[in-house]
């Protein structure tokens, strides 16, 4: 969170704070994606999914119009339930999930080598 705080148009923009629990195969204090390896984002993903009463309480406390995700996908569900948009976020070209998501490709959650993610997907 404290990485966040940085950032600029924080009067536009409203961060709060979220005890994110250790889950093994997390490194200690691991709040953020780039806080860790791809292949323990699954970890973390864990990790978040027990964050979703929290997200909720603020979420009831503030009716915000809309709220930005990316890494929970339980967002939609919750925001939908208590009357807010939701809008999915990702810094990520889609390019990049058709890389590593391609079942052909067998890859989630592995290390890819350039050689590799070059390859055209079949078909």
């Amino acid at each position: 969170m404290q990485q966040l705080i940085r950032l600029n148009q924080l009067d536009l923009i409203r961060f709060f704070p979220l005890d994110v629990p250790h889950v093994d195969g997390l490194p200690p204090g691991a709040e953020i994606a780039s806080n860790v390896p791809f292949s323990n984002h699954t970890h973390l993903a864990t990790a978040f999914d027990q964050t979703k009463h929290q997200v909720e309480t603020i979420l009831i406390s503030l009716k915000p119009d809309f709220i930005l995700f990316d890494f929970a996908f339980w967002v939609p569900a919750l925001a939908r339930c208590l009357g807010i948009k939701s809008i999915y976020y990702s810094v990520e070209w889609p390019v990049t999930y058709t890389l590593w998501l391609d079942p052909s490709r067998n890859s989630f959650g592995k290390n890819r080598t350039v050689d590799e993610l070059v390859q055209l997907p079949l078909g």
